[in-house]
């Protein structure tokens, strides 16, 4: 059996639920288990929805067919700690470099979940840099397990990229759309062009079920993210 196949959701496994310990990747990127956990959930998201917006004509397809073939490893580890020695964070971080349209994108994403979790920027980027291979991974075994054919990648990886911002909501509650609520749009970027307003246009509510969500959330924020650190730790 092949790491992925007893899988329940990816966010569960790489938190360490199931049977699974996440303390071999929390390692590689130098940073807590539960803060792993933390950084993942909040940062697994964006990775997922830059590979899904690269992935969405010919060449971006072409691109991640062949990132898919480098990593089609799932099959080699029975967990999450044998696929971790594996991890080769020089490839992570090129990876994180080609799905990110530009520096100041992944500086940004990286900036603010940093700020979100009130943590330094440099264990954020660690953590995505050891996450980054893992997608890739997790990517190729959806690509093989469902049988895909290249014309219809596309479309898979925007169905995995929506099951994974859903298990990102249930693990960190509406600590996730604060932080994509708090990424601004820069104003000599267009919203076509930048996975920040895309991810904006994705997951804000309306301004009025908004506005009501902070108001009704102001008094409980550190309970929220106590909550999801009592998750992440047990």
């Amino acid at each position: 059996m092949g790491l992925f196949d007893q899988a329940g959701n990816l966010i569960g496994m790489l938190t360490g639920q199931g049977g699974q310990s996440n303390d071999s990747l929390a390692k590689q990127a130098n940073v807590s288990s539960a803060d792993f956990g933390k950084i993942m959930t909040l940062g697994l998201p964006m990775i997922m929805k830059a590979i899904n917006r690269n992935s969405q004509d010919q060449s971006g397809i072409d691109s991640l067919n062949q990132a898919l073939n480098d990593h089609d490893k799932a099959d080699q580890f029975e967990s999450i700690d044998q696929a971790a020695e594996q991890v080769d964070q020089e490839d992570g971080d090129k990876i994180l470099n080609h799905v990110f349209k530009d520096q100041n994108e992944k500086e940004g994403i990286i900036d603010k979940i940093a700020q979100a979790l009130n943590m330094d920027t440099a264990s954020v980027k660690r953590t995505l840099i050891v996450l980054a291979p893992m997608v890739l991974m997790y990517l190729a075994h959806r690509r093989k397990s469902n049988n895909v054919a290249e014309e219809d990648l596309g479309q898979e990886v925007d169905q995995a990229s929506r099951e994974v911002e859903g298990q990102a909501r249930q693990e960190g509650g509406s600590l996730l759309e604060r932080v994509l609520d708090a990424v601004t749009v820069d104003e000599n970027q267009t919203e076509d062009d930048s996975l920040l307003g895309k991810v904006i246009d994705n997951v804000t509510v309306d301004e009025k079920d908004q506005a009501a969500k902070k108001e009704a959330s102001q008094d409980d924020d550190g309970g929220l993210l106590g909550g999801l650190i009592d998750k992440l730790t047990k």
